[in-house]
């Protein structure tokens, strides 16, 4: 959920305001495709195929990231992956050097010592 929110919703609206953006037109705002992107004369699209253009890349890289992210779940249900149980799964102290293993969610802190123990066999080694 974090890529998603960090990477994925910024992405969808930044493009998709970016195509309403080339919509704009002189006589309501002081910034359109016209005036904004000075250098469209030699093109041949109007501010409506631009906007087709924006909302098409749009569509390109969400097709992108379905189909590799599905590609990627594929391959990792494969043998030759390390299987994670679900309870672990934003825990990343078995795959990543962690240099304070004492914020391992999984260590239960003892009250009485002041100590973490570890509930899990140690897999480091």
């Amino acid at each position: 959920a974090g890529v998603q929110m960090l990477h994925g919703i910024p992405g969808i609206l930044g493009g998709l305001f970016a195509a309403l953006a080339t919509l704009a037109d002189n006589m309501n705002y002081a910034f359109s495709y016209d005036t904004t992107w000075t250098d469209t004369s030699t093109f041949d699209r109007d501010r409506g195929q631009q906007f087709g253009y924006h909302i098409g890349a749009i569509l390109v890289t969400l097709g992108i990231a379905i189909v590799s992210g599905v590609i990627t779940g594929i391959l990792i249900r494969l043998p030759c992956c390390p299987h994670v149980d679900k309870e672990d799964m934003l825990i990343d102290h078995d795959f990543w050097h962690i240099h304070d293993k004492n914020h391992d969610p999984r260590l239960k802190k003892d009250k009485k010592s002041n100590v973490y123990n570890n509930k899990m066999a140690d897999t480091s080694a």
